[in-house]
Order: structure tokens, then C-alpha cells, then sequence
């Protein structure tokens, strides 16, 4: 009986759970709408980052620059982070068919050094992109929809843009709704 009850008790902490995972509270999103000439400046600039077509729902994390003791780990772990990483975004593009993930960094010494292990990463080398659609210098996740809206989770969590449940953005597009 010990043996089971240590067994469970083992599984219940080293098995997932089915519950689904709870974005964290500083990734409340924000919901802002785009002028009709910065939406079409975001989207000619992301076209232009892009070789496959974009779909109507665009997440996008944005990386100020990292501090240099994180470009500096070892390379075989910056290497199984970014594996990893890749692996959690193929998941979630594999499950919302109708998105485009993308990440962009500012231009800098140390973002281009991670770059190396994750050729998936565009520079934004005129910082075009943080001009248009963020307003400070810390990590964003973006969700940007074809109506230009663009729903900004900001936090710990690199990409709360893709874990938010579909009723946390019905309540934020609501709660926005509700303003005007």
C-alpha cells in the first residue's frame, strides 16, 4: 500500500496535468488598435521578414537585447533551450493552424550571438518593428489580428501570446468593447 501511494503521489508530480497550463497574472493582456497606416507598416514589415505566406492571426515575441550572461552559457545549453523552444512553437502552429509565430530582437551584440542557434530569429536592425509596435524596452509577446488589433502580453512568460485560452482573449476584446 506504501508503495502505491508513493507511486502516485510520484506520477501526480512528474506526469503533466490535464489541466490546462494558467497564464501568469503579469501576461494580463492589453488590447490597443493599430492606426490603419501602422498596422500596413507592421505588415509590410513582417512580409518582408517572412518567407511563407502570413495567416490572419500574427504572434510575435520581441527580445530587447539579452543580458550577456545569458549569451554567454554554454553553448550545448543555449543549444537545448532554443531545441526546445522550437519544439513548444511547432506543437502550438501544428494546433492553431490559422497563426504565424514570429521572433524578433533588437539589434545587438548578444542577440546576434543567439542567433546562431536560432536562425529563426529576425534582428530588427533599424528597430523599425519596436518603433511601431511597442513602447518599451522590455519582452513582449503580440498578438496581432487582421482587424489591427493588437492584443500585448507582457511578463515572465515568453510566449503568453500562445498559451492565453481563447476565453481570456474573449475577455480582454470584450472588456475593450465594453470602453468605447
Amino acid at each position: 500500500m506504501k508503495r502505491l501511494f508513493i507511486f502516485f503521489f510520484t506520477a501526480g508530480i512528474l506526469l503533466p496535468s490535464a489541466a490546462p497550463a494558467q497564464v501568469p497574472v503579469a501576461a494580463k493582456p492589453v488590447v490597443y488598435q493599430l492606426p490603419s497606416a501602422t498596422y500596413d507598416s507592421v505588415k509590410r514589415i513582417l512580409k518582408n521578414s517572412w518567407a511563407p505566406a502570413l495567416k490572419d492571426t500574427i504572434i510575435i515575441h520581441y527580445q530587447p537585447e539579452i543580458p550577456e550572461a545569458v549569451a554567454r552559457e554554454n553553448d550545448e545549453i543555449i543549444q537545448q533551450k532554443v531545441t526546445e523552444e522550437l519544439r513548444f512553437l511547432h506543437n502550438k502552429m501544428v494546433e492553431r493552424k490559422n497563426i504565424t509565430v514570429m521572433q524578433f530582437a533588437a539589434d545587438g551584440p548578444n542577440n546576434k550571438y543567439m542567433q546562431e542557434f536560432d536562425n529563426l530569429v529576425v534582428i530588427d536592425k533599424d528597430h523599425s518593428l519596436h518603433n511601431l509596435l511597442f513602447r518599451e524596452n522590455t519582452a513582449v509577446s503580440v498578438m496581432l489580428l487582421p482587424s489591427g488589433k493588437c492584443i500585448y502580453f507582457t511578463g515572465s512568460e515568453k510566449w503568453a501570446a500562445l498559451t492565453v485560452t481563447s476565453q481570456m482573449l474573449q475577455q480582454a476584446l470584450g472588456n475593450e468593447l465594453a470602453k468605447k
